[in-house]
């Protein structure tokens, strides 16, 4: 059976390798970039790489998966306005509560933001932007 799809996953996706791992590639094959931190179980955004669409240094992470919630907030916690760069926050189903011993890293990753969600959000530490 042909290769049909690859997610990569890990660290950013350079516009370079993804370029270079397609001409590798069978025509067709499908590119997905997927993102999500090791607290938050992992698959937290998808999105599916378009060569022709995302033009950027970087493949984008995408949006959030069904399930999971992706926020980008300023410095106040509040969110950023569209094209504004702001720290990533996540949430999905599954998500750790806590760092084991760890009560001050916990409380400062794992926060509560009622205004813009009913669940426990995780700081990612990531800076992003929404387009």
């Amino acid at each position: 059976m042909p290769l049909r799809a690859v997610i990569v996953g890990g660290e950013a996706f350079r516009r370079p390798v993804a370029d270079a791992f397609v001409k590798r590639c069978a025509p067709g094959v499908r590119v997905f970039n997927e993102y999500g931190p090791t607290e938050a179980v992992v698959g937290c955004m998808l999105h599916e790489w378009e060569p022709e669409v995302d033009v950027g240094p970087d493949v984008p992470i995408g949006r959030a998966c069904p399930g999971a919630e992706a926020h980008v907030l300023d410095q106040f916690q509040r969110p950023t306005p569209v094209g504004s760069w702001g720290e990533l926050y996540v949430t999905r189903p599954g998500m750790a509560a806590a760092y084991l011993n760890l009560p001050e890293l916990t409380a400062e990753l794992f926060v509560p933001v009622p205004e813009v969600s009913d669940h426990t959000l995780y700081r990612t530490g990531d800076r992003v932007r929404v387009e």
